[in-house]
């Protein structure tokens, strides 16, 4: 995949206002999500990714309600389910206690603009990007998991944003989307960033940035993300540690979509699952393919 860049200064200026209108067709998000996505980028970022109680009692409100209660089990069943599989009972708290603060919060993010799409979207503009978004998200967050060093939200991020953000131009010119949806399956493409650029004038990824923004999540957050989905832009090159974790994140997935053993570029060490992580992980990909 690739990030679109503008002609000109103008130009890029445009397609970011463009995206940010597209992503206000996700509608108003309810003050408790963003009220909880943003205290717990707090957490992350400020308490060393410890989960303070009055985060967590501010959250946990919203993770006992019944589908979100629901999303988070599953979550915790899939991901973390050694952890719980000889338990009868396990709490919001203790499923909670399992992941970071951005975890949380991306989940919380991905849960709701999964519900939204779905329900705005045709049957079949929705079955097409689905049959896309949910493999890959599930691997970007089975990654963060054989890598501790990611974490679940940076993988599930760069794997779903950009199919959240072609919702988006399905909802603004649907015949637009149609004829698009069918290109890309004639010429056997995942996406044509130019041709979003054309169409919509701004592409699916810079969508994705907007409603991380949107969400609450901070500027930072939104610029690694579009630093991390953005091919030009080497590992090598990267300095900040949250434009790693997404672009580490990316190539992860990438190489992983194509059956190689790790990314082409040169990584750290500590950006390899240890054995018994990558077998685990192998043995997730199966399942999920």
């Amino acid at each position: 995949m690739q990030e679109a860049t503008g002609d000109s200064g103008s130009s890029q200026a445009d397609s970011w206002v463009a995206a940010k209108r597209y992503a206000g067709l996700f509608g108003a998000l309810p003050s408790s999500f963003t009220t909880s996505i943003r205290i717990l980028m707090r957490d992350q970022v400020e308490f060393d990714a410890a989960m303070r109680p009055v985060t967590k009692y501010q959250v946990a409100r919203i993770l006992k309600v019944g589908s979100f209660k629901g999303m988070l089990y599953y979550a915790s069943k899939d991901l973390m389910g050694e952890y719980i599989k000889d338990k009868e009972f396990v709490s919001v708290g203790a499923m909670m206690d399992m992941f970071q603060p951005f975890d949380i919060a991306a989940m919380i993010a991905c849960y709701v603009l999964y519900r939204k799409a779905r329900k705005m979207l045709p049957d079949e503009d929705w079955e097409w990007i689905s049959q896309q978004l949910e493999p890959e998200s599930q691997l970007g967050a089975q990654l963060g998991i054989a890598l501790p060093e990611l974490g679940v939200a940076p993988g599930l991020l760069v794997t779903s944003l950009y199919h959240f953000g072609r919702c988006t131009f399905a909802l603004q010119n649907q015949k637009a989307y149609t004829d698009y949806r069918r290109q890309l399956k004639k010429e056997e493409k995942e996406c044509d960033l130019a041709h979003e650029q054309e169409l919509w004038g701004c592409t699916a990824f810079q969508v994705g940035a907007m409603i991380l923004t949107n969400f609450r999540f901070g500027v930072d957050i939104s610029n690694s993300y579009t630093t991390g989905v953005n091919p030009e832009r080497t590992f090598a090159s990267l300095s900040n540690d949250w434009d790693k974790k997404m672009k580490m994140a990316r190539m992860w997935v990438d190489c992983l979509r194509k059956g190689l053993d790790q990314p082409i570029e040169k990584i750290p060490g500590k950006y390899f699952p240890m054995e018994t992580a990558r077998i685990h992980l192998d043995t997730k990909i199966v399942e999920i393919n």
